[in-house]
Order: structure tokens, then C-alpha cells, then sequence
């Protein structure tokens, strides 16, 4: 997920398990794991980095747009004063990540943003939905900030959502949210 091996690369059980100075059995079980998660793949030369196709990326992002809408109108209408600290400090902590041109700092603020509020849905069903298609995008995501504009771009709409948040308006976070997605969506189909 963190971009270490790139599509495309051999995964060789040996190899990997003298890069990470570990033995052959938790990398031959973690690689039959990231196989069954789709995130590698067998060939006829062994083991390789899966990438995303771009329709799958799509896929996962309308998806992500319309479960993240939902949530977000959730939110909304359960949100309450003290929901607001834990998204300032989010929302600062992201500020000091793209300040630091901290692309990992920038992408894990917009996960606990994004986290939060799921949480305070009070369905515990959609949290776990999101939690796991979030997991399925993540390596996107975190290209996808990378994109300087992007990093900055997504704090901005963090912030508009807050207020819509705050403010109990379900339509506009609603509308907000759809609209934040599909701007990463955009940004990720410009990744080669």
C-alpha cells in the first residue's frame, strides 16, 4: 500500500523475506494473504504487484462517493459540540502535514477525517463498510495526494464539510462529500 513495490514487481518469497528481516513463513503466509486481498497476483512468473485497472478504480471511488454522501448526511444530523475537537485536531494535523510536505502525515489526516465522521453516524454497518472499501483505495488515496493541489485542495473541502457538518445541513454535506470524492476520483484517473 505504501508504494515500496510497484505494479508490476516480482515478488520473490526469499527475496522479500531478507528485505524485511524476517523468515520465509510470515512472508510466504502475508503474500498467500495479499493474494486472496487482490492486491497481488500469480503469473507465469511467480508473484507480482497488482495494480488497479482504471475502470476498477472508478468502481470503487462511485461507490465510495455514494456511501461517503450517506455518511455524511449522518453526520449531520447527529452532529453536536463536542464532535468539533476531534475534527480541529484533524483538520490541524493535516494543516502541519502538507506545511512539512508530509505526503503520509497529509494522507492519514484524511483518513481520521473521514473516520470521524463515520463515527459519529451511529451505524455501525456503514462505518465498516467504509472502513473496508477505504482499505481497498488507500493506495490511490495516498498517490492521489501526492498531487500537491490535491493535498491542499482536500484540506479546503474538510473544512467546508465541517461547517456543513456543524451547521446540520444534511444537503450540503451530502452534496459536499459527492462532490469531494469526485474531485479524487478526477485526480486519480490523471495517475499513471
Amino acid at each position: 500500500l505504501s508504494g515500496v513495490f510497484a505494479p508490476c514487481d516480482r515478488l520473490v518469497q526469499h527475496d522479500v523475506a531478507a528485505r524485511l528481516g524476517l523468515s520465509r513463513s510470515p512472508v510466504r503466509e502475508a503474500l498467500q494473504r495479499l493474494e486472496q486481498e487482490g492486491l497481488v497476483q500469480s503469473t507465469r512468473q511467480g508473484l507480482v504487484v497488482r495494480g488497479l485497472d482504471p475502470t476498477e478504480v472508478e468502481e470503487l471511488y462511485r461507490i465510495r462517493a455514494n456511501l461517503e454522501a450517506y455518511a455524511a448526511r449522518l453526520a449531520a444530523r447527529n452532529f453536536r459540540p463536542e464532535h468539533l475537537p476531534p475534527f480541529h485536531a484533524v483538520l490541524a494535523k493535516g494543516a502541519a502535514a502538507l506545511k512539512a510536505n508530509d505526503d503520509e502525515g497529509v494522507a492519514d489526516a484524511g483518513f481520521q477525517f473521514h473516520e470521524t465522521l463515520a463515527e459519529i453516524t451511529g451505524n455501525r454497518r456503514l462505518v465498516l463498510l467504509l472502513a473496508s472499501i477505504t482499505e481497498e483505495i488507500d493506495r490511490f488515496r495516498r498517490i492521489n495526494l501526492t498531487i500537491t493541489p490535491r493535498g491542499v485542495m482536500a484540506l479546503a473541502e474538510h473544512h467546508q464539510l465541517l461547517e456543513a457538518l456543524a451547521a446540520h445541513d444534511e444537503e450540503a454535506a451530502a452534496r459536499l462529500m459527492t462532490e469531494h470524492v469526485e474531485r479524487a476520483l478526477a485526480k486519480a484517473q490523471l495517475v499513471p
